[in-house]
């Protein structure tokens, strides 16, 4: 739990690290639906 804190401590010290952790999670999910669709994954 004390890590929680200080996670929440940092996100608060650099909005800017949630904003590209969120965009890197998002174009992370596309990417991966495109290969699942695409079949790239075999």
């Amino acid at each position: 739990m004390k890590d929680l804190k200080e996670l929440v401590k940092l996100f608060k010290e650099n909005p800017i690290l949630i904003v590209t952790t969120l965009a890197a999670m998002v174009i992370g999910a596309i990417l991966g639906v495109i290969a699942f669709y695409n079949g790239w994954l075999g």
